[in-house]
């Protein structure tokens, strides 16, 4: 676990869990509803993909421990439990990066639950129990729509394709609030491809990708397990399926993905 790091971001707070969590619990469930068809029975109508939920438990140790995870000063066990109070009641969705390898997250999420107390035997420490849901932004945007002039003959109407034909790669410009599973939830109905179409586009994403770096706090976390202590870091690379507003990409047929 030399490698991992929990950050939570929220306007001017910044929080980075002092103990990482044993494990992490991610659920992604389908949306579905039965319904009653006559002379068939009951059917189950799949609707899609609903946001996916995080969950772990860890705990706020009163001092330095092995299972610190972090080099700088750790709070007291009630200032991260006041700031996570305060995350969750400022209606407004946090960012919640994991770092480590392949297992990197980086999105927007909400603050379900956040249960806690302290245990008879351990004085001071605060043990909790933490649920976050994905967020998708849903605030209204403003449309410009623009009047095509007539085309003829063999001219077609250009701009996004509604789905990736099944014959030949198509180029996809990234816009606001894309990501590589939202793309292809879109054009092929299956986020779960993300990965083959970052595959895909390997080249030109860590092309785009190459130096720049996550702004969290610069320190290198360290492992318990030795109890050694790293050195200052200057930021960990950003995860590598980050892309960009303007970027463009290259969807092909689904079949050869």
């Amino acid at each position: 676990m030399d490698n991992y790091r929990i950050v939570l971001y929220l306007s001017d707070m910044t929080m980075e869990l002092p103990v990482l969590p044993d494990k992490i619990s991610v659920k992604r469930a389908l949306d579905s509803s039965e319904k009653t068809v006559l002379e068939l029975g009951n059917v189950n109508i799949l609707k899609g993909a609903k946001l996916r939920q995080i969950s772990f438990s860890s705990l706020f140790p009163a001092g330095r421990i092995p299972a610190v995870s972090v080099r700088q000063k750790i709070h007291e066990p009630l200032w991260y439990a006041r700031k996570l109070r305060g995350m969750m009641e400022s209606r407004k969705p946090l960012r919640f990066i994991l770092l480590g390898q392949d297992l990197d997250i980086n999105t927007q999420m909400s603050v379900e639950s956040f249960e806690y107390s302290e245990s008879y035997g351990a004085v001071g420490d605060i043990e909790y129990k933490l649920t976050l849901k994905e967020w998708v932004d849903y605030s209204p945007r403003k449309v410009t729509i623009r009047q095509n002039k007539a085309v003829t003959g063999s001219k077609k109407r250009s701009g996004q394709p509604k789905a990736a034909p099944a014959d030949k790669a198509v180029q996809y410009t990234v816009r606001s609030g894309d990501s590589l599973w939202s793309i292809c939830q879109k054009n092929y109905g299956d986020g779960s491809l993300y990965d083959k179409l970052y595959q895909a586009n390997k080249s030109a994403i860590d092309k785009a990708n190459a130096g720049r770096t996550v702004s969290a706090p610069s320190y290198q976390p360290v492992s318990w397990r030795n109890l050694e202590y790293g050195g200052v870091s200057a930021g960990k690379p950003v995860p590598k399926y980050t892309i960009y507003v303007g970027e463009v990409l290259t969807l092909p047929p689904k079949e050869k993905l």
